[in-house]
């Protein structure tokens, strides 16, 4: 079998990002790329390195030390120190022996940590210069921890290995985890107790891997408090330092004079993980906390998770509580992680599993999409479909439309029952041809109006008279019901709310609304949250579908309004979303349902819309959805990316299930052959597993030649035979044929 059949499956999910594409073209003849020597018995050439971060940590004192089997340090064997983005990197001395590594980061007088805590770090006594607020320590502000000590544990490395080795809460945790296996009478039944093993270290990390989704070893968190970093950073790696971040929470620096306590937090966020589980409600504060961070973050530069990372730990907790309470109510369910099953096997084994995994997956995806018309294939393109018809319907002509008419009417501008009585928007721009709207006390209504071969009915209910909103406040506007109604999409508000942050005091006035002097409230931005159902019944050529497609859910959305800046704060023609998210079912007339949460994000978009760069906005998607296929477990998958120019960009698509996962990463390009779009034979690609083992491709996505590595070393190539077939060669000898 072609390895194309393999990588043109994960292809088919991660093109979903760029637009709807055919696959690859064929692969092309290519020279097998040579196999590196096979890991020797020696220990020389042992490099470690990545990122200390609680908050970033600069000028942090790294300590490399091998341990003994009863977690005693055997030798130090290397040093380095962290430099101001946190990095460090060490290369391993002569005197290591081959056992368990332990690196730890430390503070001196000369360390410094940036304060990730989003209502500050204490009480500034450090010294350390401070213009916004000399007397604490703020959100973003640089400040000295006092003591600290963190650490990750590395099972072995062997020679000419480079090792990933990030040093995080969560990576001290795992550690913690692990060595609790020298200490009689404490439960660790992941590990072998009694001793310090690589077995047990591999499980350590993997177990707790597991409980994060994510690899807490070689995931490099960025600064959670620089937003370019965080814009510009894998969401992946934007979760992993959201969640380091909330282990020091706000009630632990309220007051605090000096650094906060950071070894305390890492200690108890080693308590709360007793035996290898932890309670639900221990897992909700830490999700809460790094929320809040990336609110925090989102203050300035509106951030929302696209990794399905934080939704997908919410869904743990929620199954660990009995149901979907969202972290209200009951909050003693036990969540309980596991290893990879392939955690604790030898290199060689790791490799040889993870290709199995890319085969069985890469192949059944490539053949279910044969079935029933390209079921999968449909099925992620007609969500985005669903997803673009949203954004259509809450920011076109007829939301928009419907909004200017029940404005004039709400403020008495225009007194008229009948819609075609009103004009809106530009001369241009299509108007009402039937309907009426009518108004009862603080709700008014559209019954029946059409305009642009959309039907409208709505009711929406606005603030009570004589309310006095304040400067910085807001005010909402409850959509009791609204339909939109068109040949090619149908969309339905069953309730919801629109809120809008004024920036100015505005006093609803109903007497000087109806007379007509009344000044409109000005609008920097806001929100919007329904409940919602929108059925997609025509292509983008106004073709119909075979199949129609409904989505049944939530819409969330956070919106600015660039027209406050040139001072027409109360234009709302021009407002742009910043974040969209949809949960929700989606389901089609041929029986085919499943879940899915797709989330929309223009990181920076406050930041664009006041300096007039919008233009240059690089939104960014996530999907996330859970798929079966025949004789396979029920996995997650979680699909996000952005498009980087016209007809490019990057993706990731994320597998997961039973403790193993599949990541494959690409920056691919979109072209067109013959007037048919695929994907050009440019990019990168690669696709790493939970054990940390990468296939490698060379750039090249047509031939599709490479190497399977783990640890910086190739274990297996990847090469094209004559008769077209593809064929993994292990560093063994071994191979297969795929």
């Amino acid at each position: 079998m072609d390895v194309r059949t393999i990588f043109n499956g994960f292809v088919g999910m991660t093109i979903v990002v760029l637009g709807g594409c055919s696959d690859p073209a064929p692969p092309s003849s290519g020279v097998s790329p040579s196999l590196d020597t096979p890991p020797s018995s020696g220990v020389n050439n042992v490099t470690l390195g990545g990122t200390a971060v609680k908050g970033i940590i600069s000028l942090g004192n790294v300590v490399a030390e091998e341990l003994n089997a009863d977690g005693t340090v055997l030798a130090q064997v290397g040093s380095a120190t962290t430099g101001a983005d946190g990095r460090y990197s060490l290369t391993v001395s002569s005197a290591y022996l081959g056992g368990p590594i332990k690196v730890t980061v430390s503070a001196d007088e000369n360390t410094q940590m940036k304060c990730d805590v989003v209502e500050g770090c204490g009480a500034r006594v450090d010294g350390l210069e401070d213009i916004l607020n000399p007397t604490a320590v703020d959100f973003g502000e640089w400040y000295k921890p006092g003591d600290l000590n963190m650490m990750a544990l590395v099972a072995e490395a062997a020679a000419n290995h480079t090792v990933k080795v990030n040093i995080t809460p969560y990576t001290d945790l795992a550690a913690n985890y692990a060595l609790a296996a020298t200490h009689s009478g404490i439960a660790s039944r992941a590990l072998d107790t009694g001793s310090l093993t690589s077995g047990g270290i591999y499980n350590a990390n993997s177990e707790v891997s597991d409980l994060l989704n994510l690899d807490i070893l070689n995931t490099q968190p960025v600064d959670i408090t620089d937003i370019s970093a965080v814009i510009g950073g894998d969401p992946t790696e934007v979760v992993y330092a959201a969640v380091s971040a909330a282990v020091l929470r706000s009630n632990e620096t309220a007051g605090t004079v000096g650094s906060p306590d950071v070894n305390a937090a890492l200690g108890d966020l080693s308590n709360s993980f007793n035996g290898g589980t932890i309670v639900a409600g221990d897992m909700q504060d830490i999700i809460d906390g790094a929320s809040s961070v990336l609110d925090q973050v989102g203050g300035i530069g509106n951030i929302a998770d696209i990794s399905g990372i934080l939704a997908a730990l919410q869904a743990d907790i929620d199954a660990a509580n009995g149901g979907n309470d969202g972290g209200n109510g009951n909050d003693g369910g036990i969540i309980d992680p596991a290893p990879s099953d392939t955690a604790d096997a030898t290199e060689l084994v790791k490799v040889k599993a993870f290709v199995g995994d890319v085969r069985t997956w890469g192949t059944v995806i490539k053949n279910e999409t044969g079935v029933n018309g390209g079921a999968f294939d449909v099925q992620t393109g007609l969500i985005s479909a669903a997803a673009d018809l949203s954004m259509d319907f809450l920011f076109g002509p007829a939301f928009f439309a419907s909004a200017e008419v029940m404005e004039m009417h709400f403020h008495g501008r225009n007194t008229s029952p009948n819609l075609t009585d009103y004009v809106t928007g530009g001369a241009t721009d299509p108007q009402f041809t039937a309907g009426t709207i009518a108004k009862s006390s603080n709700i008014i209504t559209i019954t029946e109006g059409v305009i642009d071969g959309v039907t409208v009915n709505m009711s929406m209910k606005f603030p009570e008279d004589g309310e006095v909103l304040a400067l910085g406040s807001s005010f909402t506007i409850e959509i009791v019901s609204a339909s939109f109604e068109s040949a090619a999409t149908d969309a339905y508000i069953n309730s919801g709310k629109v809120t809008f942050n004024l920036a100015s005091e505005y006093t609803i006035d109903w007497a000087a609304i109806d007379q007509g002097n009344a000044v409109m409230p000005g609008v920097l931005g806001g929100s919007v949250n329904w409940d919602t159902t929108m059925t997609q019944k025509q292509d983008d050529l106004g073709t119909p579908l075979e199949t129609e497609v409904t989505f049944a859910g939530t819409l969330a959305t956070r919106f600015v309004n660039p027209s406050a800046v040139s001072g027409a704060a109360d234009d709302l023609s021009e407002i742009i979303p910043g974040t969209v998210t949809i949960s929700g079912d989606i389901s089609d007339t041929a029986g085919n349902k499943f879940a899915a949460r797709f989330t929309f994000n223009i990181a920076d978009v406050e930041l664009l819309a006041a300096t007039g760069m919008l233009d240059s906005a690089v939104p960014k998607l996530g999907l996330d959805f859970t798929m079966q296929l025949a004789g396979l477990p029920e996995v997650s998958v979680n699909i996000n990316g952005s498009k980087t120019g016209l007809e490019e960009g990057v993706a990731k698509t994320t597998i997961t299930y039973g403790g193993r996962r599949i990541v494959i990463t690409s920056d691919l390009a979109v072209s067109s052959v013959d007037g048919v779009d695929g994907i050009a034979a440019i990019g990168d690609a690669t696709i790493t597993n939970q054990d940390g083992v990468t296939m490698r491709f060379d750039g090249n996505l047509e031939a599709l030649e490479g190497d399977v590595l783990f640890n910086g070393v190739s274990y297996a190539t990847i090469s094209k035979m004559d008769n077209g077939a593809s064929k993994i060669t292990y560093s063994d000898g071994t191979f297969e044929i795929l």
